[in-house]
C-alpha cells in the first residue's frame, strides 16, 4: 500500500497523451467506385456517398466559418481531433437525382 501511495504521488499514474490535431475538406463529387478504395469500404460504403478528404493546411477564415464536423480517435497515447470542413456537400447531395 505504500509503494503505491507514493506512485499515486510521484505521477507514476498520470496519463501521458499526445493531442493532434488534423483539418480536413471535402472533396466533391463522391467516389463512384468504392472498389479502388478496399474490399472492407466497399462493402461498408457501397450504398451510400462516399467522399475523399483533403488535408487543409491553412485554416484561417477571413468572412463566415465553415460547416465543420469535429471526430476525435484515441490510439495508445495520442488522441487525434479531426475537423471536417463539410461546405457544399449537403447542396451537392440534395442537386442530385435519386
Amino acid at each position: 500500500m505504500y509503494d503505491l501511495i507514493n506512485k499515486i504521488w510521484d505521477g507514476y499514474y498520470e496519463v501521458d497523451t499526445e493531442i493532434i490535431r488534423e483539418t480536413y475538406k471535402v472533396d466533391l463529387p463522391p467516389i463512384t467506385t468504392q472498389q479502388e478504395m478496399g474490399k472492407f469500404i466497399y462493402r461498408e460504403c457501397a450504398n451510400i456517398p462516399t467522399y475523399r478528404l483533403k488535408r487543409v493546411r491553412n485554416t484561417v477564415y477571413k468572412r463566415s466559418l465553415p460547416e465543420m464536423e469535429e471526430f476525435s480517435e484515441f490510439a495508445g497515447n495520442k488522441v487525434t481531433n479531426f475537423r471536417i470542413i463539410m461546405n457544399g456537400v449537403e447542396e451537392y447531395e440534395k442537386s442530385q437525382p435519386k
